[in-house]
């Protein structure tokens, strides 16, 4: 005996309900800031320093102004791999690649105050919520102001 078996999906018969799932699965499922710029995020932050910090990193590189993320925006900087700054309405979340030796003790002595450090799969992450923090993140990152002079 032989058997020969075929497996089809979707099946012909459910073919527009599958459709209209995956479409409602999409629409669901999106990007939750939609097509914003960099000046719609400025009016959705409640921090008083994220237009500046923005600038900043806008200087840097475009950024993803749809997602509010700098991905990578320094890569091979103070031992780590990289870094990449996401702008979130409350908070500054900043995700380290790479696992310096001392471990969270590294960022630690980088603030003045004292910063909760998260650890993940690749790296650290911490939230920079207060003007002390976003003063000394910018002490640590050369994120540096560029004067723009018209010759």
């Amino acid at each position: 005996m032989f058997f020969s078996f075929s497996q089809k999906y979707p099946l012909p018969e459910l073919e527009d309900s599958y459709v209209e799932r995956a479409r409602n699965h999409t629409k669901a499922n999106s990007n939750t800031y939609g097509d914003e710029n960099w000046e719609d995020v400025k009016k959705k932050i409640e921090y008083s320093w994220g237009s500046e910090l923005i600038d900043l990193c806008y200087q840097r590189m475009e950024g993803d102004a749809s997602r509010r993320r700098f991905v990578h925006i320094f890569k091979n900087f103070d031992g780590l791999k990289g870094i990449s700054i996401n702008i979130r309405k409350n908070y500054v979340n900043v995700y380290i690649f790479g696992k310096p030796e001392n471990g969270a003790a590294f960022f630690q002595n980088k603030f003045r105050g004292e910063i909760e450090v998260y650890e993940w799969k690749n790296g650290w992450s911490f939230n920079v919520q207060t003007k002390n923090q976003y003063e000394d993140l910018l002490k640590w990152l050369p994120l540096k102001k560029v004067d723009k002079k018209v010759a």
